[in-house]
């Protein structure tokens, strides 16, 4: 039996079926009704279906295959209820331009779907690709991987939308061929991005920093955020973003600060000048001991000492290196530092001076 043919048959008993309503006969949207209102039962058959999958990969002695899965369920479904209407609509015999518009709609959403699923999959395929090859001793950097990760997710977005407009009934090959005419005119227009894909290439292979890295450059320091084909994200200690071009970086003088093996600090410490000489000499040995008994202090590069007279002060130089990872750890290591040298000063009877003036006045 057609079913095309002798549904409407069927229908010709109910005068109200016939009726149309924005050009489309009442009985055609009852159809539709029911073929949409179909989907959220195929949708829930799905869900059991992927559901039993579930616990059979829940039962293996890895993880990935869960992550695998929780990711694609929910673009899979759709592509799955995509298919179901794009077969069972044409089944209505919507005809014309109508039909067309539906096809289209359900071709773009299951392309979408598939796209996205094969997009958020690419990390879990690349940690898999890198687990394998760690398994055999071949050790990746870390910055490759995130480049790796971030091309093939461009290239799947890329392929995944000329395979849609091909499926469409648009000629790829003629649409690309017609590219290459205006192909200077395009070349010229991106040499920019051009050369800021090869500065990301040169940052990759050189790895002058990487993601997390404390860097200066072109009078922008902050830590390193992003490392994308473009540009480069840095967060600044204002909190801001400053974004640089990575042809510009591959060509900047950039100063790492976090590859450095310790931290230092140098600054001046201020008695007054009534601090007497065994006050000054008890002053410097505390400090010593201060920096000594500080277990991220590294031995034998500080320096104490006794350094110039200044202005309104007597001034002792404080230099110390600190093993610490960060900007954080530093600040924490000089605050100890500090505090201590505050207390050591009040309890020995040294006093800090500030800037004052004295005024001498002679009488005649």
């Amino acid at each position: 039996m057609d079913f095309k043919s002798q549904f409407p048959q069927l229908v010709q008993k109910y005068a109200v079926f016939q009726e149309q309503y924005l050009l489309i006969e009442n009985w055609k949207w009852l159809a539709l009704f029911g073929i949409f209102l179909f989907t959220f039962f195929i949708r829930r058959i799905l869900h059991f279906f992927l559901m039993r999958i579930f616990n059979i990969a829940a039962k293996t002695k890895t993880d990935w295959d869960d992550r695998l899965l929780e990711t694609i369920e929910p673009y899979l479904n759709k592509a799955c209820v995509g298919a179901f209407l794009y077969y069972t609509v044409p089944l209505v015999v919507l005809g014309g331009e109508v039909e067309k518009v539906f096809l289209f709609a359900f071709k773009v959403y299951i392309a979408y779907a598939l796209i996205m699923m094969t997009y958020h999959s690419v990390d879990l395929w690349v940690e898999f690709f890198n687990k394998g090859l760690r398994r055999k001793n071949i050790h990746l950097d870390n910055q490759i991987i995130y480049f790796l990760t971030k091309t093939l997710k461009v290239l799947v977005v890329i392929f995944g939308i000329l395979v849609m407009i091909q499926n469409l009934g648009v000629n790829i090959m003629s649409v690309l061929a017609g590219l290459g005419i205006g192909g200077l005119a395009f070349a010229l227009a991106a040499q920019d991005t051009c050369a800021n894909l090869f500065g990301s290439i040169m940052i990759l292979l050189d790895k002058p920093f990487k993601i997390g890295d404390y860097i200066v450059v072109d009078g922008v320091e902050g830590s390193v955020e992003d490392i994308g084909f473009r540009s480069t994200k840095i967060r600044t200690f204002y909190n801001s973003q400053v974004i640089i071009p990575n042809a510009q970086l591959a060509k900047a003088n950039v100063d790492n600060m976090g590859r450095r093996p310790y931290r230092r600090t140098l600054t001046s410490l201020g008695l007054e000048y009534s601090t007497s000489p065994e006050v000054m000499e008890l002053f410097i040995s505390s400090v010593k001991e201060i920096l000594k008994a500080e277990p991220q202090v590294v031995n034998d590069t500080y320096q104490v000492a006794f350094e110039s007279y200044g202005d309104f002060s007597l001034n002792v130089l404080l230099l110390y290196h600190a093993d610490v990872v960060d900007y954080r750890d530093e600040l924490e290591v000089r605050q100890r530092v500090y505090l201590a040298i505050y207390k050591m000063a009040e309890k020995i009877g040294a006093g800090f001076a500030f800037p004052t003036q004295t005024l001498h006045v002679h009488k005649n």
